[in-house]
């Protein structure tokens, strides 16, 4: 299998609104299967508060990684921890952010194959789904990253739609009486639920990487806030099927999945589950394709390897291997998902982003200091 570039990695062109839709499509499409569950399990009936403070953060986190492109403009976040921790240290943590983006990448693939897989057809081996989701995924890399974020622009809207139908199907489904009483369990709960919405959040830490390529910045602020906002508000959507199935919430696999089932028209129109599954693996294809873009990119800039289209084919494999050798269909990824996982995103989109400016701000100062002695 040959992958054929029609762009270098280095040559794309994107816009800051563009940017943003990107970011939406790249959260949702992963946090909306799993997380509804695991937000029930830690914040129970108050995950919405969980939503409101990790909204809050999330504003946080995107004016760090704002005031850092600003520092650094059209630069990767590669060559930044280059040009801030030197060479050696910032090769190091190149090598954990390489590593990030893969591990994202083999998560999302096993959550894409095992959710087809439970919910669609058992009968196909998983390795089917791994190889068409990383196929296509690459497939529309090779034709620029532009085009991964226009054909983002086209689908959307198509899953805005969708969203918006399956709310309204429900509508008459909802409960409001299952949020209360309110903070019954006490406020640690509700921590807990924020902190495991920061760490989807952290993901976001993938624009310092792209905005290398955002050529106009003039209201790339207020564009990549709105964007932390919208997902905020997709999030509270999400928080939606408590009012469906109340305390039972965190016993479901897919509530989302189940929420969707439940969403009607009457007999005209059903069976919105298949609408759901589509718009779902549109976003997927999405979100893997910025993964391996930013585990590409990684590898490209540290190894300095002149011909970059040769890495895409032994990505392909290797992705596909440790799927299939990893991920298991026991229940441990969604485990992963909700234990592990927040803690090595927030690490890696919060922790370091926040070290990185804070030596940037110290260095900036000394040598304020040394010209002015």
């Amino acid at each position: 299998m040959r992958f054929n570039t029609s762009t270098s990695i280095e040559e794309h062109n994107i816009s800051s609104f563009q940017t943003a839709l990107v970011l939406l499509t790249y959260i949702l499409s992963t946090a909306g299967i799993v997380l509804p569950a695991s937000i029930a399990q830690e914040a129970s009936i108050d995950g919405w508060l969980s939503v409101l403070m990790a909204t809050i953060c999330g504003i946080f986190i995107m004016y760090i990684y704002i005031l850092i492109t600003d520092i650094y403009p059209y630069m990767s976040l590669m060559e930044i921890n280059n040009e801030v921790f030197g060479k050696f240290f910032g090769s190091l943590l190149n090598f954990l952010f390489m590593y990030y983006f893969f591990e994202m990448a083999r998560l999302v693939l096993g959550e894409f194959g095992q959710f087809l897989k439970d919910t669609t057809n058992q009968v196909t081996p998983f390795i089917i789904f791994y190889i068409i989701g990383v196929s296509i995924s690459i497939l529309a890399l090779t034709k620029g990253l532009e085009i991964v974020c226009r054909l983002n622009e086209l689908l959307l809207p198509i899953g805005t739609i969708a969203i918006g139908l399956i709310l309204i199907g429900n509508l008459k489904n909802l409960n409001f009486s299952n949020y209360l009483p309110l903070l019954d369990n006490g406020f640690y709960p509700v921590f807990k639920g924020t902190i495991l919405l920061n760490g989807w959040l952290a993901e976001l830490v993938i624009v310092i990487q792209l905005s290398k390529f955002i050529k106009e910045r003039k209201h790339i602020k207020k564009i990549l806030f709105s964007s932390v906002l919208a997902i905020g508000l997709s999030f509270s959507v999400g928080i939606l099927i408590i009012a469906v199935f109340g305390s039972i919430t965190r016993n479901l696999m897919y509530p989302a999945y189940n929420f969707v089932r439940y969403a009607s028209f009457g007999k005209s129109l059903a069976h919105l589950d298949v609408l759901f599954i589509s718009v779902w693996i549109m976003g997927i294809f999405i979100k893997i394709s910025l993964l391996i873009y930013g585990f590409w990119s990684c590898v490209y800039e540290i190894f300095k390897i002149r011909n970059h289209n040769s890495l895409l084919f032994p990505i392909f494999l290797l992705l596909i291997s440790m799927a299939m050798t990893t991920i298991k269909r026991d229940g441990s990824l969604i485990l992963y998902l909700h234990y592990t996982f927040p803690l090595l995103s927030i690490s890696m989109g919060y922790i370091i982003p926040i070290f990185i400016l804070l030596c940037v701000s110290i260095k900036n100062k000394f040598y304020k200091n040394k010209k002015t002695n």
